[in-house]
């Protein structure tokens, strides 16, 4: 994760999981976003500015890729 100072560290994996939970349910799930693909669009639009190689546009098959290993699909 990143802060308005460049990446943030944390003292546990435990710790950053918690924190990384807190901001995808505070900045995405609690407005509404709770799919891969909505989430996607404001995390990592596919021709944003900022992703000049267009790699965002891999990103939602990358999640599910996870998704699916972590969930046990």
């Amino acid at each position: 994760m990143k802060s308005g100072g460049g990446l943030m560290s944390f003292s546990s994996l435990e710790e950053g999981i918690d924190k990384m939970a807190s901001n995808l349910k505070r900045n995405y799930i609690d407005k509404g976003l709770t799919t891969i693909e909505q989430i996607q669009k404001k995390y990592a639009p596919v021709g944003a500015a900022n992703d000049p190689n267009g790699l965002n546009k891999n990103w939602i098959n990358g999640v599910n890729k996870y998704y699916k290993m972590f969930s046990g699909g």
